[in-house]
């Protein structure tokens, strides 16, 4: 008996030194925008990126609301502004570092099927997505929530889609005016990470459209957030596809299927006609 009651505390002791180890530190951060709509933020390690917004942030521990206004009070090591707050998580001392976004727009993305889903194969779809746009003041510009849409997000690129930071593709639940470019449902959130500059891109979007090439791709550079995670800065574009307001041109594909349609109908109706009138076969 003495030697089970051993195994029994050991066991226990064990149990309890389990808990401790993987304990959650998680910190989540409750945003709440000027429309009175919050939005949840996850940490990247111990680092909060925040949205540029106008809204007055809300630090939750546990579901447990922390009285902190947040200041750019802090300097990092590179310059950037930034407040730091040390904050008690599970009867430890934690230091997280807030970054504050200024003048770009913010996009959110809830996945229903999960990042990692995504990211498996540039062919997997969340059709189920949903999409919060913000400008640089907080106001909403597109809102799945509110308008009871869905909306769809995947992965695109060929090599790009191989590297750490990868591009994705949004189907919007209806056509928007996104950041004041012409509205469409379809949308390419390019990730520009092998250009540290993030400025190639732009750079090649702004001439073109400077010059007055046609159809050339209009732009915005956003914030991006999926599943409350900060994914880095993105430029949302237009998606270089046949179709209003995007390249404006007759779309031969369907032309041709038109084309071939009409003339398996005329050749099945005449062969009728002549088949009727004793003429043999057509």
């Amino acid at each position: 008996m003495k030697k089970y009651g051993f195994l029994l505390l050991l066991l226990v002791f064990v149990l309890l030194f389990s808990v401790q180890i993987f304990a959650t530190d998680t910190v989540t951060l409750n945003y709440t925008l000027p429309g009175g709509e919050s939005v949840t933020i996850y940490p990247t390690e111990d680092t909060f990126y925040l949205p540029s917004a106008g809204g007055v942030p809300e630090i939750c521990i546990n579901g447990n609301p922390l009285d902190i206004t947040l200041k750019e009070t802090d300097v990092d090591a590179r310059g950037a502004e930034c407040c730091i707050i040390t904050i008690p998580v599970n009867g430890k001392q934690k230091e997280y570092t807030f970054y504050f976004g200024k003048n770009i727009p913010t996009v959110f993305i809830t996945t229903e099927k999960g990042i990692s889903y995504i990211e498996a194969s540039k062919d997997n779809r969340d059709k189920n997505a949903k999409i919060l746009m913000l400008d640089v003041d907080g106001n909403i510009v597109y809102n799945d929530l509110e308008q009871e849409t869905k909306s769809e997000i995947k992965g695109r690129g060929n090599a790009t889609f191989t590297y750490y930071k990868k591009p994705y593709q949004i189907k919007l639940g209806e056509k928007t005016e996104v950041f004041g470019m012409d509205k469409a449902k379809t949308w390419i959130l390019l990730a520009n990470y092998t250009d540290q500059s993030a400025l190639h891109n732009a750079l090649a979007f702004t001439l073109a459209n400077d010059i007055g090439i046609p159809s050339a791709i209009d732009y915005r550079f956003v914030n991006l957030y999926i599943d409350g995670v900060y994914r880095g800065l993105y430029m949302i574009t237009e998606k270089v596809q046949v179709g209003e307001n995007r390249v404006e041109i007759v779309d031969l594909e369907k032309a041709n299927e038109m084309a071939l349609t009409i003339y398996v109908r005329d050749r099945l109706f005449f062969r009728n006609v002549l088949s009727f009138m004793g003429e043999g076969p057509f």
